[in-house]
């Protein structure tokens, strides 16, 4: 038949992606980021963010493309990770600040891997400067 449409089942290894992230998957930190994240700064806010009164509180960092919430028991899950190389480096060294502080950093089944579409926002942002504006009010014609 000529038009029959086949329907797969596409896994993630059959597009190269990986649905979640072990802590072999991450890289290992160049000097320059071991030392920040082994910093005074980097390990207070490590155990601040820790702290069993804080449990739930989530934040989304946006630069490094993760999403972390305190899971109380000074366990700190990653819960959200953009497919993008930032998103590893900056999850090996909030690891690295945990760890210097004796929090757990939890990662496999505790964090989902999303693609990345950085292109999307930027088209998008371009297209809203773009559009015209009447500052005056609507113009009539």
């Amino acid at each position: 038949m000529k038009n029959k449409i086949e329907i797969r089942d596409l896994k993630a290894d059959d597009v190269n992606l990986k649905i979640r992230w072990y802590d072999e998957d991450l890289p290992t930190l160049v000097e320059s980021d071991l030392k920040r994240s082994l910093g005074w700064a980097c390990r207070m806010w490590a155990l601040d963010f820790a702290n069993p009164a804080k449990i739930g509180n989530y934040s989304w960092m946006e630069e490094y493309g993760l999403l972390l919430q305190n899971a109380g028991n000074y366990q700190v899950r990653c819960l959200l990770a953009a497919d993008m190389a930032d998103a590893r480096i900056g999850l090996a060294m909030f690891k690295s600040s945990f760890n210097a502080v004796g929090v757990e950093l939890q990662i496999g089944d505790y964090t989902v891997v999303a693609p990345y579409e950085a292109e999307k926002e930027a088209e998008s942002k371009q297209d809203t400067k773009s559009e015209p504006t009447t500052e005056n009010g609507m113009e009539v014609v």
